[in-house]
């Protein structure tokens, strides 16, 4: 059992997310220490799977057992993604082998939950009066390793292991995994999301930019390491070249470079994955470094509703 000062009980709080958070200001939760952490999906995965195992895979299993019975983030995750029981029920039997092999690993639910508490008081101390979500660690599809959804951020922690011992990878490529030892650093970035004003993103390759960038800025202040690590050391190598290609790639119909720089995964073998986000941490960095106050220049990165702004002001494109 969790005791305060974080309440982790199966408390779910419904709230809408829009690519960042919405103006309903009523959904969020403004004491760091009433945020609940909710792992109940773990069990449930497991338990579903312990069903089919011995009664047959069925999709009727997965609906009844996990879909239906699963929390507010599961539900919202299963909307957000497209999620259905058939599909699900094949990825459980085809990844079995996989999930046996994790098993060990993920159960102790409460190593998971003292993480969170200390990403987020940490979070509370660098941003006071910062707002909060629910937190959802559970077994997804292999969408995303950490999320918002309609019901909280979501953490899949079935995409989070990688670096652990004994991994049955199968079918599984593990260069589409994350490292286990960075999940506080995957807390942290999505509560940058859960903070950040709403600001429409869909059109413009420079905001989507900046939103995972100074995302991935905070977190590596409190977790002390970055997320997309084959990124970042692409993007370190060959830093002036894709500087040149993404200021080029700006006035561009995002239609025809998103593909190039973010939310890509599996669209271009030759160079890692989401490199905006590498181009966005330094962006957030470069704006920083031209401030004479250092804590306020974060605060203004994760509050700013002009990312424009803050582009101009980094000195980034000189």
């Amino acid at each position: 059992m969790i005791t305060p000062p974080f309440k982790s009980t199966l408390l779910f709080v419904g709230f809408s997310v829009l690519i960042m958070s919405c103006g309903d200001q009523d959904k969020y939760i403004s004491d760091v220490t009433q945020v609940p952490i909710i792992t109940s999906d773990i069990d449930l995965f497991y338990s579903t799977l312990d069903r089919m195992e011995r009664d047959g895979y069925y999709e009727s299993i997965v609906q009844t057992d996990y879909f239906d019975k699963g929390s507010d983030g599961l539900k919202a995750l299963i909307e957000k993604d497209g999620l259905n029981a058939r599909d699900f029920m094949m990825y459980m039997k085809e990844h079995a082998p996989f999930f046996a092999s994790i098993r060990p690993h993920i159960l102790d639910k409460t190593k998971y939950v003292a993480l969170t508490e200390r990403v987020l008081k940490e979070f509370d101390a660098l941003l006071p009066d910062s707002k909060y979500q629910p937190v959802f660690f559970l077994i997804g599809q292999n969408r995303h390793g950490g999320t918002l959804t309609d019901a909280g951020f979501t953490i899949e922690l079935q995409k989070n292991v990688l670096g652990l011992p004994n991994i049955e990878w199968g079918a599984f490529d593990s260069l589409h995994f994350l490292p286990h030892r960075d999940l506080d650093y995957m807390i942290a970035h999505e509560q940058v999301h859960v903070t950040q004003p709403f600001v429409p993103l869909s059109q413009s390759l420079l905001r989507m930019t900046l939103n995972e960038g100074i995302a991935d800025y905070v977190a590596l202040k409190l977790a002390d390491k970055k997320g997309n690590h084959s990124a970042y050391t692409y993007g370190d190598q060959h830093y002036n070249q894709l500087k040149e290609e993404w200021l080029s790639d700006l006035d561009a119909p995002i239609s025809d470079v998103r593909s190039k720089w973010i939310w890509n995964w599996g669209a271009n073998m030759e160079r890692p994955n989401d490199l905006a986000y590498y181009i966005g941490f330094k962006i957030a960095e470069s704006y920083c470094l031209n401030q004479t106050n250092h804590a306020e220049a974060i605060r203004q990165l994760v509050f700013t509703q002009d990312y424009e702004q803050v582009f101009r002001e980094s000195g980034f494109a000189e």
